[in-house]
This record gives structure tokens, C-alpha cells and sequence, in this order.
């Protein structure tokens, strides 16, 4: 009986552990050049190591504004960047599947010209581009670039400085300070102990950010 009760724990202990997941939004914009030093070598990596364990949440929009009658968005880096902000404004609501939203992002905001990146991006995953270009070009664009902008512009504090990490929806200026450079180390130590994945196994606690 009591090999029973062991069989069960070790069970209910791989399923803690398979379940434990860190929640993030990264509120970015196409042309940062700071979102894609952070994609690049922050979030990227890190999601290769814990895989479904980091729920990633992405809202394009950044320091951009808008105005009505008539309508416009204005965007911190121009044309250029609110064009790379509804295409993959349009990519996410194509592209449902965690695991195929963060790799066109991280794919389309390593290149060269994010804003062009989109097509190039689709290809290599083997995604389906159709009716992305349009989406991001017509009302359908502009909507879903519009519902990231007041998710930005809803968030509390207001924020000043892109990209923007919060986690479980929460902002934090020290967690959003080390998420720059030890992103990895801080993600790791967000998980309650005892069930923390592999891929944290070889991670040493989270040095205090200066």
C-alpha cells in the first residue's frame, strides 16, 4: 500500500511541476530598438529553455497615440513602425497557438526591417501568411492595432519606458530592470518552490539587479 501512496505523490508531484507556469506581457513596439535587444537575447533564449512553462503575452503598441474624427495612429518611430505593429497585431489573432506567436515575433523582430519581416518570417515557420498583409493594411488592422493601444494605455502605472514587462499583469520596477539583462535567472525565481521545470534546474538564484 504504501509503494501506492509513493506512486501517487511522485505522480502529483510531475504534474505540479508539468502545470507551473510564469505569466508575462511584453508591451513593445516594432522599431524598438531596446524590444529587440530584449526579444533577441532575453525572451528568445529564455523560451527555448522553458518552453510551454513561460505563457508570453505580446501587445504592439508601445509609445504610440492616437486621435479620433479623424481617426489616426501616431507612432514614436513613424509610418514605418505602426505598419510593423498591425502586422503582427494581425499575425496574433491569426496565429492562436502560444508557440507559433512567439516565434513569428521573436522571428520578425530579429530582422533587420521588422516592419518588412512579416512574409520572410511566415516562410521560414511554415506559417500561413494569407490575408495578413491586407489585415494589417485595411479597418481589421487598425482595430487590432487599436485594442493593443488601449491595453497600453490601460495599463497602471502608466508607462514610460518600452518595452514594458509585467508579470501576471503586475508591474514591478525592479523585476522590469533585471528582465533586461537576467530575464532568465527572474523568470526561474518566479516559480513556487519545488516546482520549478528543468530548464531552471542549472539556474542559479537571481543576482540583485544595480
Amino acid at each position: 500500500m504504501k509503494y501506492l501512496f509513493l506512486i501517487a505523490a511522485l505522480i502529483s508531484a510531475a504534474s505540479q511541476i508539468d502545470a507551473a507556469v510564469v505569466n508575462v506581457t511584453l508591451y513593445y513596439e516594432s522599431l524598438c530598438i531596446d524590444c529587440v535587444e530584449f526579444i533577441k537575447y532575453q525572451m528568445w533564449p529564455t523560451y527555448q529553455s522553458l518552453g510551454d512553462h513561460l505563457k508570453l503575452d505580446f501587445v504592439p503598441f508601445g509609445k504610440a497615440s492616437w486621435t479620433e474624427n479623424p481617426w489616426s495612429i501616431r507612432c514614436q518611430n513613424g509610418d514605418r513602425e505602426c505598419h510593423g505593429n498591425a502586422i503582427q497585431a494581425c499575425a496574433l489573432e491569426r496565429y492562436k497557438k502560444p508557440e507559433m506567436q512567439v516565434k513569428f515575433v521573436s522571428c520578425v523582430m530579429t530582422e533587420r526591417q521588422p516592419d518588412k519581416a512579416g512574409k520572410t518570417c511566415a516562410d521560414r515557420l511554415g506559417y500561413s501568411y494569407e490575408g495578413i498583409e491586407e489585415c494589417a493594411l485595411g479597418q481589421e488592422g487598425r482595430q487590432l492595432h487599436m485594442k493593443h493601444g488601449k491595453r497600453t494605455k490601460g495599463f497602471r502605472p502608466v508607462i514610460t519606458f518600452i518595452p514594458t514587462i509585467a508579470f501576471n499583469d503586475v508591474y514591478n520596477s525592479k523585476d522590469q530592470q533585471m528582465s533586461m539583462y537576467q530575464f532568465k535567472y527572474l523568470v526561474c525565481s518566479k516559480f513556487p518552490p519545488g516546482e520549478k521545470p528543468p530548464g531552471c534546474r542549472n539556474v542559479v538564484d537571481a543576482p540583485d539587479a544595480e
